[in-house]
């Protein structure tokens, strides 16, 4: 610096003779730049022969070439004890930050912004020449950065928001889930609403929900909860609604109806339908809803017995707890016409005719004395849809329960035993099995007919259909033909 000051016209010397001859041996070489920067900063005080528009000139145009021919994709080594050499390439992005850092410093924020527009542009190269550090790696360590930056300046964010913008449509391409990084690139854009428009096409939703579907959910929550003050327009109003519809559209068209059915960790969580239906809701929908109980009653598998008593009857039952935190309840359309639907289903396809010999499960029961043999093994045979039974126990208890089944031989029951171990083997005739399997349909109606309400509750619901609905279950009814199938 000693040589600069002592020239007759320093300014010219920088200009034409060191800055070019550091750009050609030290081009990247922030320490040598922020050393330099620095000493012409400070020349205007020290030296008279230096103007402030001199230096602030020189400053500008030498950061602006710093930042324009910078490699916007870095790497730094880090020590690894793996394998040799002793150390790998890793992907850093402090580079950018120093040069941002250095823009603002020396009040020429404006001419470091072609670093970041390099960034954009070179992302397909630097994707084809280094496959493993890909671009949107690069974003994403950059964004949460930049983002604090800018909230320590936020009067920069008009110089930023093209940044988060490219940001944005990098991650949106490039992530299965709607990371931290991706929120904090739309929130920070002007133009999400444009971005998710160009990203979320027909197709795009497809191949989303082909997969498990994870990020057009989030995406679709996020943009209804927090893009909706974007909508400036009624254009960008209708907009934003069409995108969320368009994704509630493609969740709705690749609904597992299948996933509905029962298991075991059933009641440890939400039915998957109804978080379809909470996040209708999310998204301000409501009127898609019909939509998505149509699906649920889609055919042919809403007629097989075994959806509609695993998979639909446990929608309906908790459908109410739901419907309850909308300011719902199981009596509005369009629940109350779905609940009814399920009802004549559970009942023409579950429950079907009372058996032409009909024996109370009262009687059944009373077969039974009360004892614990009785109440555990004897009559829970006798009043399920099991052809046989083995119950094995000791000599007395089987004595016992060989009299209490003389109660039931006159409806066909027969039973054997095996002396050396101690077993009893009763076995059912065939109309008897058809009365314990109508009885289980039957309790089972019963139970369905009480999650819909009190009698004036049901008969709101199932409306004209009432009648048959409740007497097939009691068994003084059939229900009536199904119309005939238009092809």
């Amino acid at each position: 610096m000693k040589v600069v000051q002592s020239k007759q016209d320093p300014t010219d010397y920088l200009r034409t003779v060191l800055i070019p001859r550091l750009h050609s041996v030290q081009p990247y070489n922030l320490n040598v730049w922020t050393a330099l920067l620095t000493y012409v900063e400070k020349c205007p005080s020290e030296s008279p022969a230096w103007t402030g528009a001199e230096h602030l000139g020189i400053i500008s145009a030498c950061l602006g070439r710093v930042a324009s021919e910078m490699p916007p994709y870095r790497t730094a080594k880090a020590k690894t004890y793996r394998s040799k050499p002793a150390y790998t390439l890793v992907l850093t992005v402090d580079p950018i930050l120093s040069i941002l850092e250095l823009g603002t410093r020396f009040n020429c924020f404006q001419v470091c912004l072609p670093l970041l527009h390099n960034m954009f542009l070179q992302r397909e190269g630097q994707k084809t020449a280094h496959p493993q550090r890909p671009p949107s790696e690069y974003y994403s360590a950059l964004v949460p950065k930049v983002d604090k930056f800018l909230q320590a300046k936020p009067e920069l964010s008009q110089f930023l928001e093209p940044f988060f913008s490219q940001a944005a449509s990098v991650l949106l391409s490039s992530n299965s889930t709607l990371t931290q990084e991706l929120r904090t690139a739309l929130l920070r854009s002007k133009d999400a609403i444009k971005i998710l428009q160009t990203f979320l096409t027909a197709d795009r939703v497809k191949a989303l929900v082909a997969g498990q579907g994870v990020l057009l959910k989030s995406l679709s929550t996020f943009m209804s909860e927090n893009l909706r003050s974007q909508a400036d327009s009624s254009e960008s109003l209708t907009t934003l609604q069409g995108l969320l519809k368009l994704c509630l559209a493609g969740m709705i068209g690749n609904f597992n109806q299948s996933s509905l059915i029962n298991h075991p960790s059933y009641y440890y969580r939400s039915n998957d339908g109804i978080e379809l239906l909470t996040h209708c809701f999310t998204l301000r929908l409501s009127s898609d809803v019909v939509q998505i109980l149509a699906r649920f009653l889609a055919l042919p598998l809403a007629n097989e017995p075994g959806y509609i008593q695993n998979g639909l009857v446990p929608l309906v039952k908790q459908l109410p707890k739901f419907l309850t935190t909308q300011q719902l309840s199981l009596l509005d359309a369009p629940f109350s016409t779905f609940a009814a639907e399920v009802a004549k289903k559970l009942v023409r396809h579950t429950i079907g005719p009372r058996p032409s010999q009909v024996v109370s499960l009262r009687e059944l029961q009373a077969v039974g004395c009360g004892c614990e043999p009785c109440r555990t093994s004897l009559v829970p045979f006798l009043t399920n849809d099991l052809p046989k039974v083995d119950i094995r126990v000791t000599a007395a208890t089987q004595a016992h329960l060989e009299h209490q089944l003389m109660f039931a031989k006159k409806w066909g029951f027969t039973w054997t035993t095996t002396i050396g171990k101690w077993t009893l083997q009763v076995v059912k005739p065939q109309r008897m099995i058809d009365v314990g399997r109508w009885a289980g349909a039957q309790t089972r109606g019963y139970a369905f007919l009480a999650l819909l309400g009190d009698d004036q509750q049901q008969r709101w619901i199932l409306g004209s259909d009432y009648a048959w609905v409740t007497g097939t279950i009691a068994g003084t009814a059939t229900p009536p033909a199904l119309p005939p199938t238009t092809h």
